[in-house]
């Protein structure tokens, strides 16, 4: 019965990390995506300027 608690408890914090990690590459992602966009706004602002 311990050993099965203490495998649950093992098995939440790894899968909580490995959630923590996805949501973290996800920001990133989003923010690059965002980035990305932003310079490609940028760019055809600077394109309709010429």
């Amino acid at each position: 019965m311990s050993n099965r608690i203490i495998l649950q408890l093992e098995l939440s914090v790894t899968s909580n990390i490995y959630y923590k990690k996805e949501k973290y590459l996800l920001m990133i992602l989003k923010s690059i995506n965002a980035f990305l966009f932003y310079l490609e706004d940028g760019n055809m602002k600077i394109i309709h300027r010429k």
